[in-house]
């Protein structure tokens, strides 16, 4: 869009301006047909305000427009988008979450050989206190994204969160490699629960910067200007937005899983070389490998936070102090909660399959140290084949959607149900030791699984672009995450009490996984992306009236794509 171009005014006028049918284009003047009404390009606010239900693409547009906000759209650049990318390596890669549990584990275990803990003034198997720790974790996050996810959608202050974050999970990491005796297994506790809480805020900031990545791509604002102008259809639009969405969230798995497969690989040869045939020997691997896997996160995170823009957030509405915004908005969401009805839906199905993906892999992690005996050489050869298989799995996904692109959702339920199956394997354990993760192959079997459950890990993100009001991206990928991990420590809790009352048989947990795990993917089924798309249009439109006086709705209208000179080539 040239400097000459007038952007046409979606946001700042309340009036219903509906095309008249009759209205005839001049030669000289772009039309679109909507409806069998035509709309001149001038014109089409008055449509996208009078008809947002007929047409799921202008909903779409409209929701990045109508909130007035603190400056100009910042396009992605290529650097931004593979840095972005590379960046992913942190969510599943960073050591705290495997090695640093292992370390932890193996210091416990080494301190109370019986594996019964002394812990919080009593005394537990070494499993339910470590479910329980996971527990308190989520919940301390749990506060602080409620806190954090309702102010962070104003100004343009979002990125220092992720910089924050992830400073303090370099530090816990990296203070992994100094605890080498049994009796340090406390500070151990406290360093991982600092850890693990700072690496799942970062996933939770990090998942929601997608939502920006995506919506300021160059094909994209091209997109928007092209059915802003009459020249292309506004299904067109949508359907190349939900493709760039999958897109990138295939593009983060499969990079992430080659990182991955690199600092295990690397990881692997460490771990040989160091030998365990000692305890000794067993806890300097540990050691070792934090440091190493600490290191190389830092590599590869620190260019995203080079690259990335600070882009303009919401405006706080005139007269209300910036403390009374956030609960302001959580308000009008909640206001809203029947209009916002499938992405409610999906709240819950998000919930309940959290639940499912989340604790079988606590759950399953527990029986795995205790098969191989905290072997860091088998954990980092199941790290390999599991990130091989996984990266695999998106790559698959990617084409097939490449070349018959079906639609979010339908990769996001595939995914869902391939989470189920692993959990009916394990439940089956509590029963025979035949099956159930009572032996070395069925963990090479479990990781040579992630082919099918990526998808889960592919589209999960991406569909929640498709049902959450975009310029709330930061509130509601925090509301989900929230979700998530109150999922995160429910389950443990209850997976612990459990195994508590089944006399310490850890499979037994899994039936309650499977079972809820099972009744998201029916709830799941329902969620309807169009029809969100339209209801959020509509409830920005009525935040954007209740909340932001006439002069700030003005000058959103007014606000253009901030392009450097080279933008549309990158």
């Amino acid at each position: 869009m040239s400097a000459e171009q007038v952007q046409p005014d979606i946001a700042a006028n309340p009036e219903t301006i509906r095309a008249a049918p009759e209205l005839e284009p001049k030669d000289d003047d772009k039309a679109i047909i909507v409806d069998e009404t035509v709309v001149h390009a001038v014109d089409l606010d008055g449509n996208l305000k009078a008809k947002p239900a007929d047409d799921v693409g202008l909903a779409l547009i409209e929701q990045t427009h109508v909130i007035p906000t603190t400056g100009a759209r910042k396009v992605t650049s290529k650097w931004e988008y593979w840095t972005y990318c590379f960046f992913y390596y942190m969510p599943n890669g960073a050591p705290i979450g495997d090695n640093g549990n292992s370390q932890l584990q193996l210091l416990i275990s080494l301190q109370f050989p019986d594996d019964n803990v002394k812990w919080g003034g009593t005394t537990l198997p070494m499993e339910s206190m470590l479910l329980d720790l996971t527990g308190i974790i989520f919940a301390i996050q749990l506060v602080s994204l409620l806190f954090l996810g309702a102010y962070a959608d104003f100004g343009n202050w979002r990125p220092f969160l992720l910089i924050s974050f992830t400073a303090v999970l370099y530090v816990a990491q990296f203070a992994m490699v100094g605890l080498a005796q049994p009796g340090q297994w406390q500070g151990a506790q406290a360093v991982y629960v600092i850890g693990t809480y700072a690496q799942n805020m970062v996933i939770a900031f990090y998942a929601a910067a997608f939502v920006e990545i995506v919506q300021d791509l160059p094909q994209v604002i091209t997109s928007e200007e092209e059915v802003l102008s009459g020249v292309k259809a506004a299904e067109a639009h949508d359907e190349l937005v939900s493709y760039e969405r999958s897109k990138l969230n295939n593009l983060l798995n499969v990079l992430g899983s080659s990182l991955e497969i690199t600092a295990s690989s690397i990881a692997l040869g460490i771990a040989a070389a160091i030998g365990s045939s000692t305890d000794a020997e067993l806890l300097y691997q540990y050691r070792c490998l934090m440091g190493f896997l600490s290191g190389f996160t830092v590599i590869v995170t620190v260019p995203y936070f080079i690259a990335q823009k600070y882009r303009p957030g919401q405006q706080v509405p005139d007269g209300v102090p910036l403390w009374k915004a956030g609960p302001q908005q959580v308000w009008s969401a909640c206001k809203s909660i029947r209009q916002l009805k499938q992405c409610l839906l999906y709240l819950v199905a998000y919930f309940l399959l959290q639940e499912t993906y989340g604790t079988y892999y606590s759950v399953s992690g527990i029986l795995e140290n205790e098969v191989v005996n905290y072997s860091p050489t088998l954990l980092n050869a199941y790290n390999i084949v599991g990130s091989v298989c996984g990266g695999g799995g998106n790559l698959f996904v990617y084409l097939l959607q490449k070349k018959f692109r079906f639609s979010t959702k339908a990769g996001v339920f595939y995914g869902a149900v391939m989470t189920l199956l692993p959990n009916l394997w394990g439940a089956i354990g509590a029963h025979t030791n035949a099956i159930g993760y009572h032996h070395v192959w069925e963990f090479w079997l479990a990781q040579a699984w992630n082919f099918q459950m990526a998808a889960w890990a592919s589209y999960q993100i991406a569909f929640l672009a498709e049902v959450s009001p975009a310029p709330k991206a930061y509130m509601f990928f925090s509301l989900f995450n929230t979700v998530g991990k109150t999922s995160g420590f429910i389950g443990p809790f209850i997976s612990s009490a459990i195994i508590d009352r089944s006399g310490g048989n850890t499979n037994m947990a899994f039936w309650f996984l499977l079972a809820m795990g099972t009744t998201g993917a029916i709830i799941l089924w329902f969620v309807d992306p169009n029809q969100a798309k339209i209801d959020n249009a509509k409830y920005l439109e009525r935040e954007a009236a209740e909340l932001y006086s006439e002069d700030q709705r003005q000058a959103a209208a007014v606000n253009m794509v901030e392009m450097e000179a080279t933008a549309r080539h990158h």
